[in-house]
């Protein structure tokens, strides 16, 4: 066998090595990626549940709040009364704390969201880079 020959037998081998090597790497981050997507869906659905429920609440919460200027002071008056409007008032203050409190959870959920987001996409340009170097090295061989 000539020496040309066998540099190109080489060459070829490490070629198909390398991009094998790349391939392997391609399917490493396409699974992180799949993950990472699911993991996506769920916080998307978990933001979704989180949202209703946090306009449910609110919507209790407005009901509540309500009570005292509903109920007329004609029947309902006296230390009753102020006692009522006192207990109606820390009910009040604990529901708004109560949503504030999931709507920092929601921002929190978004903020998670997009930065998983950023990781997806960095991994679909690593996929692409690594399936790139897997066309180039195939290409090499002759």
């Amino acid at each position: 066998m000539s020496d040309f020959e066998e540099k190109r037998l080489a060459s070829n081998a490490y070629n198909r090595a390398q991009a094998s090597r790349y391939e392997s790497l391609a399917n490493q981050y396409q699974k992180a990626y799949d993950k990472k997507k699911a993991e996506i869906e769920k916080l998307e659905s978990a933001r979704k549940e989180l949202s209703k429920q946090i306009q449910s609440y609110s919507e209790f919460r407005n009901a509540v709040s309500q009570y005292s200027t509903t109920i007329s002071t004609d029947t309902f008056k006296g230390t009753r009364r102020d006692t009522f409007d006192k207990t109606l008032s820390k009910i009040a203050t604990t529901m708004n704390t109560h949503q504030n409190e999931h709507e920092m959870n929601l921002a929190k959920l978004d903020a998670e969201i997009a930065k998983r987001k950023l990781e997806l996409g960095d991994l679909g340009g690593a996929i692409g880079s690594a399936w790139n170097a897997v066309e180039s090295f195939l290409a090499a061989i002759f």
